[in-house]
């Protein structure tokens, strides 16, 4: 699976998340079921951070390969 799909999945899991936390009741039974979704939301967050980064380096790779065919196919030419 393509970074791209992964960081959809996991944006797909996030709204899911924040679906739960919304349907919850408020009161003080569901803490303990809050304090898990928050955890799982944060991890969420660092995941799309850490593949969002990977998308951005691997973008600025291609765009540098791109630049240096360019200076070299007009240099040669």
């Amino acid at each position: 699976m393509k970074l791209d799909k992964i960081l959809l999945e996991l944006e797909m899991i996030e709204a899911e998340l924040d679906d739960a936390t919304n349907s919850l009741p408020e009161y003080g039974a569901n803490s303990d079921s809050r304090v898990s979704i928050d955890i799982a939301k944060d991890s969420i967050y660092s995941l799309k951070h850490e593949i969002q980064e990977s998308i951005n380096v691997k973008k600025e790779k291609l765009k540098s390969m791109e630049r240096l065919q360019n200076f070299h196919s007009e240099r040669w030419y």
